[in-house]
């Protein structure tokens, strides 16, 4: 077991090997947006909770998801699940909003992180919050908000041969990065907007992006998803082009994210 000092708590990351199998999985998919917030753009409304089961799921797999964003959360037992998937959202870790089942679900991270064998991958939303829950530190992207398929630099050796290539785009929509990396992780990718573009923990059971790589190329929903974001922050004027028209590299990293969640970072 490696221990790391976050300054707020301390946490034990379990670093048994003992996840790395295959075999049918069970997965749980804490959905950390509320339904209602996309009821104006039914394409979006209609994907949006289970885009990484579609990604990810492969044929004899249980998949169940479960809305946090309540005064008494959803959650699962840590120890039902083989692995779990914290997926993106509207909000921002110190929106007022959520400050009623934000603190159950820090619990949840540490609980998953201290103990047992199951995965947790992070994406976008998750990722930032894993980061800051296990003592790492935000900051506003420099650049300003990131939207649309970006490249990002490979600079893991691991990470590289899993993708067979040292670069990859996909796609992106965050307004804050990952500026303090939580001690003991390894950066496997960076960007332009972002030095911490992938994580990978102590331990091999938890790695977190800050992309979406659930989406699909030129899919109807993400020019729904350019009108609502543009709606609410400031895009560059070439962002819906960027986001709904350019290719991305996804299905390559999603192969990587499913052999993630079946036996970990080994």
């Amino acid at each position: 077991v490696s221990t790391q000092s976050t300054g707020r708590l301390t946490t034990s990351i379990s670093v048994s090997r003992g996840q790395c199998h295959r075999g049918a999985m069970k997965v749980a998919v804490l959905e950390c947006d509320e339904h209602k917030l996309w009821r104006d753009y039914p394409e979006l409304l209609q994907h949006w909770g289970g885009l990484y089961e579609r990604a990810l799921r492969r044929p004899g797999d249980h998949w169940e998801r479960f809305q946090v964003c309540a005064a008494s959360p959803s959650l699962p037992a840590p120890e039902e699940f083989d692995a779990f998937v914290v997926g993106g959202s509207k909000y921002e870790l110190d929106d007022p909003e959520i400050a009623g089942w934000l603190p159950a679900l820090r619990e949840f991270i540490r609980a998953v992180a201290n103990h047992g064998e199951a995965r947790l991958l992070g994406g976008c939303f998750g990722h930032e919050l894993i980061a800051d829950t296990l003592g790492g530190g935000m900051a506003d992207v420099g650049s300003g908000f990131a939207f649309g398929v970006e490249e990002c630099e490979v600079v893991s050796a691991a990470l590289g041969a899993r993708l067979g290539k040292d670069r990859f785009r996909w796609h992106k929509s965050h307004g804050r990065h990952v500026a303090r990396v939580p001690e003991g992780c390894e950066v496997l990718a960076s960007s332009t907007q972002t030095t911490a573009e992938w994580l990978a923990y102590p331990g091999g059971r938890i790695l977190t992006v800050q992309g979406h790589p659930e989406f699909k190329d030129r899919e109807p929903m993400l020019g729904q998803l350019h009108e609502r974001v543009s709606a609410k922050v400031t895009v560059s004027d070439d962002a819906r082009e960027r986001l709904v028209d350019r290719e991305s590299d996804n299905v390559l990293v999603q192969a990587v994210l499913r052999e993630f969640l079946e036996t970990g970072w080994c």
